[in-house]
C-alpha cells in the first residue's frame, strides 16, 4: 500500500468551514486533497470524474445522507469510503456495513483517527474484493465437490464472519473457549499477536483488568443457551504498559442445525474517544460557568460604582475629621480590591478589553524571568526551554504577564521544600494542535507554553476544577482566587486552550495554546 502522500482524497462535507479544517488536518498528516463536494449527489458525480483513492464523507447532507451516497458511489465507481458521524448507533453501522462503506469514524476525530480510518478503508476494500473472489471459487469447488461440503460450509461461515467484522479487532470464540480466528488488528490494540492469542485461550482474561473481567465474559441465558447480541465495555493493560478502554459487541454463532458455533465479537479501541469526550463535556461545564461570571461582574461592576461614587462624594464632605476620612478611605480600598476581583471576572468569562499584539513569546518569557525568581523564592529554580524560530504569537503581553506571575506563585506553594518550575515553548505539532481544537481552540497554528512544577500534584478531581472562579482546596478563597480563571479567560478569548496534568507527588503541567500571529 503506498503511503499517505500517494493517497488521493475527495472530502464529503456542506459546511465549507468544516470541510476546510478535515482538509487541513489531511494535509498535516500527508494526504493530497483533490477537492471537496458539498452534497451526495456531488460526491458521487466527482468520485466518478476524479477516481480518488478514498472519499471521507460527513453523513448529514443536504440531498441524502452520506451512507446512500456511498451506496451510490460503490454502484457507479467503487472507492473506499469513510463515514463521519456524530453518532454510531447499530442501525447506522448496519446500513453502512450493507453499503460496502469501509470505515466509521465518530466526531470529533484527529488527524491520527482519520489517518487509521483510511488505512482500514483501504484495506477493507482490497480484502473484501479478494474475500469476494475466494468465496467465488469455492462455490465453484462446492458445485464440483459434493463429498466435501459441510467442509466448505464451515469455511465460508469463518470468511463470512472476518468480512462483518474487518475494520476492528474481531475475534471468534468457540464454546470451549479457544479463538477459532482473531483478526490481525488485536496486535494494533493490544500488543499481542494474533497468534499468542490463539495459542493462549486465556490471554485475554489475563490483560483485561480484574475489576473488569466479568463484564467481558461471554454470557449465557437463564436456561443455558447463548444469549443474543451483547454490549459491553472494559479495560485491558497493553503490552507496553498502557490501560486502554475496549468497547465491544459480541453474538452467538449457531450452525446449520442450530448447534451453537462460539461468539464472534468486534472490539473497538475507544480510549481516545471517551477522553475528548469528557474534554467537550468539561469545556461544556466551564463555557457555562463563564457566561454567570461575566453577567455577574456586570451586576457587581454597577454596585461598586455606585458604592466609590458615594463614598468619595463622602469623603470630600468628611472636612477634617481624620477619623471619618480614614473609614472611607477604608471602603474605598476595599473598593479597589473588588474593581480586581470584577476584572478578573471579565477575563474569566472573556469580556475584557485586550490590547492584542503580535508578540515575541521568548523574548517576554527572558524578561519576566527575574521577576519569576523572585515570586517563587530561592528554594525553587526557574528553568527556561525556549525553541528556536518561534513564530510571534497573538496575545495581550501585561495579561500574559500577570497570569505568569500567579502560575509561578501556585507551583512555589506547591513545592514548599524547593523544587523546578519550568517554562518551555514550542510549535505545535499536528497532533498536539487538533487536540487543543478538540479542547476548544479555533483551528489554526498554535505555539504550547507549557508551564510546568516538580509540586505536589493534585487528585483528578481537583485538576477538573482548577480554572474555576474562587476555586479552592484550602477551604476558603485565598487573595482573589482568581488567578487561573483570569489565565484561561485570556488564552480562550484570543482563540486558544489551556489544558492541565497533574497527578499526585508527580507535579503539575499547565499547557497553554496561543495562536500563531498572522
Amino acid at each position: 500500500m503506498n503511503g499517505p502522500g500517494d493517497v488521493r482524497v475527495l472530502v464529503v462535507d456542506d459546511d465549507a468551514m468544516v470541510g476546510e479544517m478535515i482538509q487541513a488536518m489531511l494535509a498535516h498528516a500527508g494526504f493530497r486533497s483533490i477537492g471537496r463536494a458539498a452534497s451526495g449527489r456531488a460526491a458521487v458525480e466527482m468520485a466518478a470524474q476524479t477516481h480518488p483513492d478514498v472519499v471521507l464523507m460527513d453523513i448529514s447532507l443536504p440531498d441524502m445522507d452520506g451512507i446512500e451516497a456511498a451506496q451510490r458511489i460503490a454502484d457507479s465507481a467503487p472507492v473506499p469510503v469513510v463515514i463521519l458521524s456524530a453518532y454510531d448507533t447499530p442501525d447506522l453501522l448496519e446500513r453502512a456495513a450493507r453499503a460496502g462503506v469501509g470505515a466509521y469514524l465518530v466526531k470529533p476525530a484527529d488527524a491520527r483517527e482519520m489517518e487509521r480510518a483510511i488505512a482500514v478503508a483501504r484495506a477493507r476494500f482490497d480484502d473484501i474484493s479478494a474475500l469476494r473472489n475466494l468465496n467465488r471459487a469455492l462455490e465453484g469447488e462446492i458445485r464440483d465437490r459434493q463429498q466435501a461440503q459441510r467442509e466448505l460450509q464451515a469455511s465460508e461461515e469463518r470468511f463470512r464472519t472476518a468480512i462483518d467484522f474487518t475494520y476492528n479487532w474481531e475475534y471468534w470464540l468457540a464454546p470451549d473457549g479457544h479463538f477459532v480466528y482473531v483478526s490481525p488488528a488485536c496486535e494494533r490494540i493490544t500488543g499481542y499477536t494474533r497468534e499468542e492469542f490463539e495459542a493462549d485461550p486465556g490471554l485475554l482474561a489475563q490483560i483485561t483488568l480484574p475489576e473488569d473481567r466479568a463484564k467481558a465474559e461471554m454470557r449465557r441465558a437463564a436456561d443455558g443457551t447463548a444469549a443474543e447480541v451483547q454490549e459491553a465495555q472494559f479495560r485491558i493493560l497493553t503490552r507496553w504498559g498502557e490501560v486502554r478502554t475496549i468497547e465491544q459487541v459480541s453474538r452467538p454463532v449457531f450452525g446449520a442445525a442450530g448447534d451453537l458455533r462460539g461468539w464472534r465479537a468486534s472490539n473497538r479501541d475507544v480510549t481516545e474517544r471517551l477522553a475528548l469526550e469528557e474534554r467537550l463535556r468539561e469545556a461544556r461545564r466551564v463555557e457555562a460557568v463563564g457566561q454567570l461570571a461575566g453577567g455577574l461582574a456586570h451586576d457587581l461592576n454597577n454596585l461598586l460604582t455606585v458604592v466609590r461614587g458615594y463614598a468619595e462624594l463622602a469623603r470630600e464632605q468628611a472636612g477634617n475629621s481624620d477619623g471619618l476620612r480614614e473609614d472611607l478611605d477604608e471602603i474605598l480600598r476595599a473598593g479597589d480590591r473588588a474593581a480586581g476581583i470584577i476584572a478578573n471576572l471579565l477575563a474569566y468569562s472573556r469580556q475584557q478589553l485586550l490590547r492584542l499584539a503580535p508578540t515575541d513569546l521568548n523574548a517576554l518569557l527572558a524578561r519576566v524571568r527575574p521577576g519569576l525568581c523572585q515570586t517563587v523564592g530561592e528554594a525553587v529554580q526557574v528553568r527556561l526551554l525556549l525553541a528556536e524560530g518561534l513564530p510571534p504569537v497573538r496575545i495581550d503581553a501585561q495579561r500574559l504577564e500577570e497570569g505568569l506571575y500567579e502560575m509561578a506563585s501556585n507551583a512555589a506553594e506547591a513545592m514548599p521544600d524547593g523544587g523546578t518550575l519550568t517554562l518551555e515553548t514550542e510549535v505545535a505539532p499536528p497532533d498536539a494542535a487538533a487536540l487543543a481544537v478538540a479542547g476548544g481552540a479555533s483551528a489554526g497554528a498554535y505555539v504550547r507554553l507549557r508551564v510546568a512544577d516538580t509540586g505536589i500534584g493534585m487528585e483528578e478531581e481537583v485538576a477538573a476544577h482548577v480554572f474555576d472562579p474562587f476555586f479552592t482546596t484550602k477551604g476558603r478563597a485565598v487573595r482573589e482566587g482568581l488567578g487561573l480563571s483570569a489565565v484561561y479567560g485570556l488564552v480562550r478569548q484570543v482563540g486558544g486552550t489551556v489544558m492541565v496534568s497533574s497527578r499526585p507527588q508527580e507535579g503539575t503541567a499547565f499547557d497553554l495554546y496561543l495562536p500563531v500571529a498572522v
